[in-house]
């Protein structure tokens, strides 16, 4: 089994492409990315924001997640306005705040506060509106979608390059 991680996906929000300087075809890349890269015993966090719109609404959603692989946990963003049943209803296992995984706090903002025993906090939100080593405090991490190519990324990978592009 491997983690990923892939933020602010924004399924079927068509302002993002304008706001954020997507391509046309950004559901269809991201969803062939994800199908490409990760497996079905993967574990996914997806740190927010996940769709929107038609979208979010039960069957499309439904459908949606179960073509993707992987077991997904989902850190709410605040675009995630359905409650947490919601969620676990239409295809993710869980559902929170934020989370403490291998010592990295996962969220969907950046925190200026962080768990005792966790050195980074990984997030998205601001999509490529910073640049990609931006940091809002020391121990944040931006991972924004955009300058991922559109693809969820292996966790370990993503936090040790950060964590020697800031040291």
């Amino acid at each position: 089994m491997r983690r990923w991680i892939i933020a602010d996906t924004h399924f079927g929000h068509s302002n993002i492409l304008k706001h954020c300087r997507r391509p046309d075809d950004v559901d269809a890349r991201i969803i062939a990315n994800w199908q490409r890269l990760v497996a079905p015993v993967d574990l996914v966090y997806h740190l927010g924001d996940v769709a929107w719109g038609f979208m979010s609404k039960d069957h499309q959603l439904l459908d949606l997640m179960n073509s993707l692989p992987g077991t997904k946990f989902l850190i709410k963003g605040n675009h995630d306005t359905r409650s947490i049943e919601h969620y676990l209803r239409n295809g993710f296992s869980a559902v929170c705040s934020g989370m403490c995984s291998s010592r990295v706090f996962l969220s969907h903002a950046p925190q200026k506060v962080i768990p005792d025993g966790c050195g980074m906090n990984v997030h998205g939100h601001l999509h490529n509106t910073k640049p990609q080593d931006y940091r809002a405090y020391l121990h944040c991490k931006l991972f924004a979608l955009e300058y991922e190519n559109y693809e969820p990324r292996l966790f370990e990978k993503f936090c040790r390059l950060r964590k020697e592009r800031n040291n």
